[in-house]
């Protein structure tokens, strides 16, 4: 439970400063590689920092101008301070970069040691994505309890070196059973979940995603139904389920964003 809470201290307070070299607390593990343009919605939300550029979250692409991401990667950014790379499975090597024109959070936005609730927050561009067989828009959906989901993501290493995009398919669970099968942690009984939230979970070990991976898109349907905020095992072994935002609850939300900005 310390590291959850030195985490969500460092998302809060020193997030540029200090987690920019803490880039293993945002990876996949056990993942297979992705195929070139298997997930042609999932960017790359990239900041600069003390004199580099590195990947900071995931992010999916709603639309030609919108892209959707937790709003904890958003905290004490301006958007010039940012960008998007698409189209990439490789970030090192390849991929389009995209300005960005605004940062969103949702307005009931709360990350403490204690909760972790409306982690959901959108990207505008300065200009328009240009579609690709590798760069596409998904649509929101509807997450099924035992539903069998993807989550993909980059991996990345110690010093920040971003390794290729990896996924892993996962169990969407009904509030009952991350509960139980969350019994033993203490995130699980210390920060509570709503109905704006839905669990995620691999029987098989060691596989997952840190802290559910920042803004790490989770699938069902080929439906974004999920984003990645934090996970219920602090110590990223994977005993437990990880936590993601329910993005149909915010549907509307997301909706009236775009449509007014």
């Amino acid at each position: 439970m310390q590291l959850f809470k030195n985490y969500i201290c460092c998302l809060a307070f020193i997030f540029i400063n200090v987690c920019m070299v803490l880039p293993h607390n945002s990876r996949i593990i056990g993942g297979k590689t992705a195929k070139p343009g298997q997930f042609p919605y999932l960017v790359s939300f990239q900041v600069h920092s003390t004199g580099f550029d590195s990947h900071f979250c995931d992010a999916s692409i709603l639309n030609e101008h919108w892209v959707l991401t937790a709003a904890h990667c958003l905290l004490n950014l301006e958007p010039e301070q940012a960008y998007i790379i698409a189209g990439t499975n490789q970030l090192e090597a390849s991929g389009s970069r995209y300005n960005i024109s605004k940062l969103i959070q949702h307005p009931l936005f709360n990350i403490s040691s204690t909760a972790v609730w409306h982690d959901i927050g959108l990207v505008k561009l300065d200009s328009e994505f240009e579609f690709t067989d590798t760069l596409q828009s998904i649509q929101i959906g509807e997450v099924l309890t035992n539903g069998s989901c993807v989550i993909s993501g980059w991996t990345v290493t110690q010093d920040g070196s971003p390794f290729p995009l990896e996924y892993i398919e996962v169990t969407a669970l009904s509030s009952e059973d991350c509960s139980a099968l969350g019994e033993g942690s203490e995130i699980n009984d210390e920060v509570p979940r709503g109905p704006g939230q839905v669990c995620a979970f691999s029987p098989t070990g060691g596989i997952g995603a840190c802290f559910s991976g920042a803004g790490v898109p989770l699938v069902f349907n080929n439906t974004l139904v999920g984003l990645g905020t934090y996970s219920l095992d602090d110590s990223c072994s994977h005993k437990y389920p990880d936590v993601f935002i329910r993005v149909s609850y915010y549907a509307d939300w997301i909706q009236e964003i775009m449509d007014s900005n």
